[in-house]
């Protein structure tokens, strides 16, 4: 990122996938918050490295969040689930352990959005 970084090259944060990945989400903030105009809204459990709503999972959102609002972040957020069955999931996840959710669609979304909106409402 310090050799790339300029207007046409910045940072994505997925906080799922540094937990997905074994690496601690308020550490790797650390390291690329200067670089970071986009978020994907997703978070994971660090001991199956399932897929759950923002703030229920083990990725640090709400803490993420709160800091890159102090910053003055204005980039983007964007809603990414992954909260249901949806073909292509084995591809993205380890398994499929969100059938009990909807499929993907309106009512994955709706849950994305609202544990969002809870985070967003609390800082």
């Amino acid at each position: 990122m310090k050799e790339l970084y300029c207007d046409n090259f910045k940072a994505v944060f997925d906080p799922a996938n540094f937990v997905q990945c074994g690496v601690d989400t308020k550490k790797a903030f650390e390291m690329l918050k200067p670089y970071i105009s986009y978020m994907h809204i997703k978070d994971a459990l660090k001991e199956s490295g399932r897929v759950v709503p923002a703030g229920m999972g083990d990725g640090n959102v709400k803490y993420i969040l709160t800091e890159l609002f102090k910053r003055g972040f204005d980039g983007y957020l964007s809603l990414e689930p992954h909260l249901g069955s949806f073909e292509g999931l084995a591809d993205l996840e380890i398994g499929d352990e969100m059938m009990k959710l909807p499929k993907s669609g309106e009512g994955t979304f709706t849950v994305a959005f609202n544990a969002l909106n809870k985070i967003i409402a609390d800082i």
